[in-house]
């Protein structure tokens, strides 16, 4: 699973805003690595040349797993369809 690690671009003063201008019409929630890493899931960074603070989220995803992203997941931008 693709993520932008949060405290790395807050670091720069990027914002949820910031990190969806190339994404129209999508919204951005977050978990923390915490939430990820009580699910047995590996998190580590991957920068890409078009997101420096890129990083993955690599792990089986069962049911139970996407269940408990879902719950601990917060609202960080809500847009809502045009």
């Amino acid at each position: 699973m693709s993520i932008v690690l949060g405290k790395d671009a807050l670091a720069k003063g990027r914002t949820g805003e910031d990190l969806l201008a190339k994404f129209d019409g999508y919204s951005l929630a977050a978990i923390t690595a915490r939430d990820a890493r009580a699910s047995k899931q590996i998190v580590y960074r991957a920068p890409v040349s078009d997101e420096p603070d890129h990083g993955e989220v690599k792990g089986d995803k069962p049911k139970a797993v996407r269940r408990s992203f879902a719950e601990a997941a917060k609202w960080v931008v809500l847009r809502t369809p045009s």
